[in-house]
């Protein structure tokens, strides 16, 4: 059964990378397209809302190995079920005061 997600997500563009900035974006962006089902909408920079019959924690792996967790970061929520996970690295911590059901990866 397909569900529906959000991810957004933030690559740096400073600092030594296994990965360019682009190449990193361009494999997280392949990922999340890779693992669609029938839909899946990009208009706004760092943000996509997708459909996938694949399970968060398969999302994730796909989500670690396209980028620097050292550096970027990433937030991914399955809609209506009150689940999110977060990748990377998180300089800010408001967001797990805001999302308390957001859980590290």
């Amino acid at each position: 059964m397909a569900h529906t997600y959000w991810i957004s997500f933030k690559i740096s563009s400073e600092g030594p990378f296994r990965e360019t900035y682009e190449g990193r974006y361009q494999a997280l962006e392949s990922a999340i397209a890779f693992s669609t089902k029938t839909a899946l909408w990009k208009e706004t920079p760092s943000f996509i809302v997708f459909d996938t019959d694949s399970d968060e924690d398969a999302i994730v792996a796909e989500i670690t190995k396209a980028i620097d967790a050292s550096a970027d970061l990433a937030v991914l929520c399955r809609i209506g079920s009150g689940a999110a996970r977060s990748v990377g690295r998180f300089h800010d911590e408001d967001i797990f005061t805001l999302m308390p059901f957001l859980t590290a990866s």
